[in-house]
């Protein structure tokens, strides 16, 4: 009778234990699942694996471990794992666990070898994690990963355009031939990439360019006209992305190239204009430089021609006072004082007007000069008695040449000659 209870009692232990197990295996997220490998029959599973798996306990018992549940190349990886473990007790593999409704889903097992008492492996046991998020993870830092490569990869073709825009010296084909060497490696498949640069007639390309069906091509323009392209070709095929083969931000990258270009030809043509109008410029003062020197020249030579008659009018007149003064009367000898005072008032003009030629050549600045004063010698030496003139002079200047006093008299006779109505008002106004 002893011996009977505990016999039950050993086996309602044995009960409640492998009731405990069962519980606390379903209890697991994790799928349990355990094989023979000699018969490659599943022996031990929990609720967790039938409802990941979708298959029920028969049909799990009927269907053979691994080959029923992973793909090809999972079973490969699976049977390479098995190996590892009864040859070192431990593995750990990712497979795929195909359901019983077709999908897949990514696991990570972790696997271990059940012994006999020999120490034999007769069991594997594989505890399998559902890795579903964190591959979603994964693949989502590796998409923003490779996205932010691409990004890193456009900047930088844009920084070494700059830098070889910048380069001191560099002439615009030089800037074209080397823009156009430096877009593939910023496309995605660099390796298969090729560009090309048109302006006017000038094209300018990389080595490999071919035109393919797989391109992507902007305009140049400069002032909102085309004046060329910017161009970028695959030599093979290769997936559909936004745009053919390409990616949305390859083509902005593409307009933000072609812009760029549109600006360093619109700045070459501005310098390319300046420098003509320099060089215009340049010319025109140097012609400017010889009619200076051909009116110096002239009026030199105007001066020494003009001043010949001049002194033969004056020293015939003062021949005449001198030699015969007994038999001009009074009006003769004025008239005669009148011609020698002429002659002596135009030679003073001929210097005065040499003097105002050099002044207009040399430089300009702003002085203050008195009107008043500067008229007050041409006020007393300019009355004749059949001109009625009233003087208003009280003006002051700030824009006259350092050489005023020297050109003074002309300046004044300027305004005598040139008689108004009666009385006439002159006014001393620069």
């Amino acid at each position: 009778q002893k011996e009977i209870t505990e016999r039950k009692r050993a086996q309602e232990a044995l009960r409640a234990e492998k009731e405990f197990t069962e519980r606390a295996l379903n209890a697991q997220t994790d799928t349990f699942f355990v094989f023979e490998p000699s018969t490659r029959r599943a022996v031990r599973w929990n609720k967790t694996f039938n409802k990941t798996s979708g298959y029920s306990d028969e049909e799990i018992r009927s269907m053979k471990a691994p080959d029923s549940y992973y793909g090809e190349e999972d079973l490969k990886k699976a049977a390479a794992a098995a190996e590892k473990i009864l040859r070192e007790g431990v593995a750990t593999v990712e497979l795929s666990l195909i359901t019983k409704d077709g999908r897949s889903i990514p696991t990570e097992y972790t696997g271990s070898a059940i012994t006999d008492d020999e120490g034999n492996p007769k069991y594997i046991i594989a505890v399998g994690r559902d890795v579903t998020d964190r591959k979603r993870a994964e693949q989502e830092l590796h998409k923003r990963t490779y996205d932010l490569n691409e990004r890193v990869k456009e900047l930088n073709c844009l920084y070494l355009i700059s830098n070889l825009v910048e380069k001191p010296g560099i002439s615009l084909e030089e800037i074209l031939q080397g823009t156009a060497d430096l877009i593939p490696a910023a496309w995605e498949y660099p390796e298969i990439a090729c560009a090309r640069v048109i302006l006017g007639g000038n094209i300018f390309r990389t080595d490999n360019f071919e035109e393919t069906l797989w391109k992507q091509v902007t305009d140049i323009t400069v002032h909102g006209n085309p004046v060329g392209s910017v161009g970028v070709c695959y030599l093979e095929e290769r997936p559909e992305k936004d745009e053919g083969p390409f990616l949305a931000d390859e083509r902005n990258l593409l307009k933000a190239i072609a812009e760029r270009l549109g600006r360093v030809v619109e700045r070459t043509q501005a310098r390319e204009e300046i420098q003509k109008l320099n060089e215009s410029l340049k010319a025109q003062a140097k012609e400017l430089a010889a009619a200076n020197k051909e009116l110096e020249a002239f009026s030199y030579s105007a001066s020494h021609d003009l001043r010949a008659p001049l002194r033969t009018i004056d020293g015939f007149s003062r021949a005449l006072l001198e030699d015969y003064p007994d038999k001009l009367d009074e009006t003769g000898k004025d008239y005669l004082q009148r011609v020698r005072s002429a002659t002596e008032r135009m030679g003073q003009l001929i210097d005065d007007l040499l003097n105002l030629s050099l002044t207009m050549r040399r430089e300009m600045r702003r002085e203050e000069a008195n009107l008043s004063h500067l008229a007050a010698p041409w006020q007393q030496t300019s009355k004749e008695p059949y001109r009625n003139v009233r003087w208003s002079s009280s003006y002051r200047t700030r824009y006259w040449p350092r050489e005023t006093p020297d050109c003074s008299e002309s300046f004044w006779k300027t305004f005598w000659v040139t008689p108004g109505s009666s009385p006439e008002r002159m006014h001393a106004q620069g």
